[in-house]
């Protein structure tokens, strides 16, 4: 290669790269990665939601321009096929007074009828078990339609309660400050059902959750028992064993198939300065386990408006399949 030819490619190669710049220098590459951002987030969340099977929320806080994702991971899975309650991850229980049926849900289940029959399950203390930031517990219930009791007592930071009248009651202790500014259990947070919510000698699936919004009681996929107020407190830590039946009475009912979620991974984005939620974006988004927008939150599609320093606004949507575009 001559001289001449050298200096040639050398001026064709600073013209490429001044054009390039010039290219660069005229995009704005700050709301694409702000959209980019908040759409990966929420992509994580519903992802999160469709692998453990427990849900996910994300939190919008539109003055501070922050998103917060919780997902929910299994803590604990019984099935009760063998006497030795064998549980997901070794987490293993004993008959104290309860027995297995062969007419249960799935397989066996635990059935109580003598007085002060229960199950256990050692989970004090178990990191997996942190349920302070949220729970979702699942179980499938028969009540012979007699003697109510206590159902499940988790450690006593949560449970639930088969009432005289068929229905149910779902509680949570939170944390609360005492007098010296030290944590102690609070008071229970109650939720309850009408009487006859359950239909006797038939099989029904349970959920109950808190998201630190709300708490909810399902039977069957339809909502009958929520909060009536916006809900924040922490979920008091679980320092007891969990507990299946009423050790206190009797109780005419069987149960099966219990799955209990904690709050797992979280994720936070924060927005730049020159980026902020236009007024119309949602505080609050809600997967359910399928990786859908929760029908109970949402009845549409879910908008978030992304506004720029130049004015302009850049929506983002996720569908009521959760599908974000």
């Amino acid at each position: 290669m001559t001289l001449l030819e050298l200096l040639l490619v050398l001026s064709i190669v600073a013209l490429m790269f001044g054009a390039t710049a010039g290219i660069l220098s005229g995009l704005d590459v700050a709301p694409k990665a702000a959209v980019g951002s908040v759409q990966s987030l929420l992509r994580s969340a519903r992802n999160a939601a469709l692998a453990g099977g427990g849900g996910a929320s994300v939190a919008i806080d539109k003055d501070k321009g922050s998103l917060f994702a919780r997902t929910l991971d299994v803590a604990g899975s019984w099935h009760f096929e063998t006497p030795g309650l064998e549980g997901a991850f070794g987490i293993d229980g004993e008959l104290t007074g309860a027995a297995l049926t062969g007419d249960g849900f799935l397989g066996q289940a635990l059935v109580f009828g003598p007085a002060g029959a229960t199950a256990k399950v050692p989970i004090a203390g178990l990191a997996r078990f942190d349920v302070g930031d949220g729970f979702a517990l699942t179980f499938a219930l028969r009540s012979e339609g007699t003697d109510g009791g206590d159902l499940i007592d988790v450690g006593g930071s949560l449970g639930v309660v088969l009432t005289s009248a068929q229905g149910l009651r779902a509680w949570m202790t939170p944390w609360a400050a005492d007098a010296g500014g030290r944590l102690t259990r609070g008071a229970r947070q109650i939720i309850e059902t009408e009487a006859a919510a359950l239909d006797a000698g038939r099989w029904s699936v349970v959920r109950f959750a808190y998201d630190r919004r709300e708490l909810v009681l399902e039977i069957d996929g339809v909502v009958v028992a929520r909060s009536a107020q916006p809900l924040d407190p922490q979920v008091s830590a679980v320092d007891q064993d969990l507990v299946f039946g009423d050790a206190r009475g009797t109780l005419a009912a069987s149960i099966d198939a219990v799955n209990l979620w904690a709050t797992g991974a979280s994720e936070t984005y924060t927005l730049d300065p020159d980026v902020r939620f236009g007024p119309k974006t949602p505080r609050h988004i809600q997967f359910d386990a399928r990786g859908h927008l929760d029908r109970h939150l949402h009845s549409e599609a879910a908008i978030l408006d992304l506004v720029f320093a130049d004015g302009t606004a850049r929506p983002i949507r996720v569908g009521l399949y959760g599908v974000v575009e």
